[in-house]
């Protein structure tokens, strides 16, 4: 039998392990875009029922896992397994061989999907789509329907959900789909580490074989464009054609897993204390103000009233109330636990839309000076900014009329119509 053996390489100062394939044209098909040739044996995933399982621990890639616009690359890891790289600009297509459709003839309402992916480095700096659920015209449509937020949060409709994913660490991505149509009561859950994280209820998802139904013959997963991450490497897919409850999700957090979150976690807690140890002498600090309960309050009136801030600078005004409005919420957490996951969200959500738009309100005040600078701003706002909102997020908007400062909420309704929401706010 035929063996090729790939020296390991030097590419942006990682190190990677040799990887061995099976014979020269396998070798050809990795170097290329995912395509082999040949009559050589390769590993078919799972199909068991209506599940899918592809594992690439093993360092071997499944006829059916192609990676589409880029190199196939396999990496070795610290405990000698492996992993896929996916490169920024290419994507990973699964051939799903005809799964069973449920509650249709055609697609798979109801569904789970099971990742173990890492982060490279840092977060993306803009959404980063996990997966595309059917291939209709993405011409018209964003090119995926769950996404990871640059915050580490996962989910969609400017929703980034409560807990947040931290690059450089393995972690397990559960998406599920399912529930009724006829009352209306289908909802995606999305889940990091056996943990919920966003809860999505749109009417959108109440259309049989619709948009949030998946294809039974292939899907797509990290189509997103060069600039949105770096890399990505995953170790374990995993489909099947049923609906999980938060219990079922739970029980089967470390099911095909190798990595331990919890040593991970733990070891995250050691560096957190090391970072804390001091040999300076302890002086006594005024607890910070935002701890107070009724700060939010007072914050929210003195700032803005008879202030010299008051119709003054706006950037400052933003930044200043993402910073409280942040530290009030992670300071006072006794206070939220009265609310529902859905308020919750929603608080997520607030707070995510201040802190993004942070850098473009310093950016405003910078332009606001005169020259060019402000048709440099209004250009780059188009492009990098307003091309590029997703489905369901919203943003604060600096601006004014007559030298008085104004701030406008737009909110993208819908990828399709190129539909928008837009309210002015005086300050």
């Amino acid at each position: 039998r035929e063996m090729s053996f790939v020296p390991a390489v030097q590419e942006d100062g990682v190190a990677r392990e040799g990887v061995l394939y099976d014979n020269l044209n396998q070798l050809k098909g990795a170097e290329g875009k995912g395509e082999t040739k040949g009559d050589e044996k390769k590993v078919q995933p799972t199909s068991t029922s209506n599940v899918r399982q592809f594992d690439f621990r093993k360092g071997k890639i499944a006829d059916s896992a192609r990676v589409v616009g880029g190199k196939t690359v396999v990496v070795t890891q610290y405990d000698k397994s492996s992993s896929l790289e996916i490169e920024p600009g290419s994507h990973l297509l699964l051939d799903l061989n005809k799964m069973k459709p449920n509650q249709s003839k055609t697609m798979m309402n109801d569904f789970t999907l099971t990742m173990d992916i890492k982060m490279e480095a840092k977060l993306p700096k803009k959404g980063f789509f996990l997966v595309a659920l059917n291939d209709r015209d993405r011409t018209n449509v964003s090119p995926g329907e769950i996404q990871i937020y640059p915050d580490g949060g996962v989910g969609f409709f400017g929703n980034p959900g409560l807990k947040k994913i931290k690059p450089g660490r393995w972690t397990r991505i559960v998406i599920t789909c399912g529930g009724g149509f006829h009352n209306e009561t289908r909802v995606i859950r999305t889940y990091i580490n056996g943990k919920l994280c966003s809860h999505i209820r749109k009417p959108v998802l109440d259309s049989p074989d619709g948009r949030f139904a998946m294809a039974t013959s292939h899907v797509r997963l990290f189509q997103n464009d060069k600039k949105t991450y770096e890399k990505i490497e995953v170790r374990y897919i995993e489909i099947r054609g049923e609906h999980w409850n938060e219990d079922k999700v739970k029980e089967n957090n470390f099911a095909n897993r190798i990595h331990s979150t919890f040593l991970e976690e733990e070891e995250e807690k050691k560096r957190k204390l090391f970072t804390q140890l001091s040999l300076q002498p302890l002086y006594k600090k005024p607890p910070p103000i935002w701890m107070h309960p009724a700060f939010g309050a007072e914050f929210g009136d003195a700032f803005l009233q008879s202030t010299g801030l008051e119709g003054g600078n706006l950037s400052v005004c933003i930044h200043v109330f993402a910073m409280v409005f942040k530290e009030m919420i992670s300071e006072q957490k006794g206070l939220l636990q009265g609310l529902s996951h859905d308020d919750l969200q929603n608080l997520e959500s607030i707070k995510s839309i201040f802190e993004g738009s942070v850098r473009l309100a310093k950016a405003h005040a910078i332009a606001m000076k005169g020259g060019q600078q402000l048709v440099s701003f209004v250009r780059k706002f188009r492009v990098q900014t307003l091309d590029a909102m997703n489905e369901g997020e919203t943003l604060l908007i600096p601006g004014g009329v007559g030298g008085r400062p104004l701030v406008y909420i737009l909110e993208k309704l819908d990828e399709f119509d190129d539909a928008y929401r837009f309210v002015i706010v005086n300050t």
